[in-house]
């Protein structure tokens, strides 16, 4: 099975977050946006396991998430994936400086440190082609210093991601409290 780990991400901004798609997707950029209730962010993506394997990553998570006090995540501001010249991803950024040293402590345990380090964000939308991208650039600039919501991070959830022609499905695995 396809699995990652995964911070879901409330209501509240889910909703925020849904409006910036349906603004971007009203631009005409050629772009696969992500359906508004499957937002999160990904802290680890484990690709391909075995039903071993990810009992083996679920256990080692559940021993570094108790050591782990419940924290508040802040998203804010909008930005792109590689970089502005080429953009592969657009995306709302995502600011903890609990959340980026609960990701350092997984990747160390699960020997998974990526080399361009981690940058949390929440994918809203994967571009296809680099032509007309200046109504996401404008979205950027609009929404630079908008809050698009505060979400108190108790758990994680060890999903696995299902491929299918309207996109991906995602369904939890296993739910991880934090503390």
């Amino acid at each position: 099975m396809r699995c990652f780990l995964a911070v879901e991400l409330n209501k509240e901004t889910r909703d925020a977050l849904a409006q910036v798609i349906a603004e971007a997707k009203r631009s005409g950029v050629q772009a696969t946006f992500v359906d508004p209730q499957k937002l999160h962010i990904t802290l680890l993506f484990f690709g391909e396991l075995t039903e071993e394997q990810a009992r083996e990553k679920i256990a080692a998570i559940k021993k570094i998430c108790s050591g782990v006090k419940p924290f508040e995540l802040v998203v804010k501001g909008l930005g792109f994936l590689p970089n502005e010249r080429f953009v592969r991803v657009f995306h709302a950024e995502s600011f903890s400086s609990e959340l980026f040293e609960l990701q350092d402590k997984l990747a160390s345990a699960l020997n998974m440190r990526e080399e361009r380090g981690f940058k949390g964000h929440v994918t809203l939308a994967r571009v296809k082609t680099q032509e007309n991208l200046a109504p996401l650039r404008g979205l950027k600039e609009k929404h630079s210093e908008t809050v698009f919501g505060k979400t108190l991070v108790r758990e994680l959830a060890f999903k696995k991601s299902i491929l299918t022609p309207k996109g991906p499905e995602y369904e939890n695995v296993e739910l991880m409290k934090l503390g």
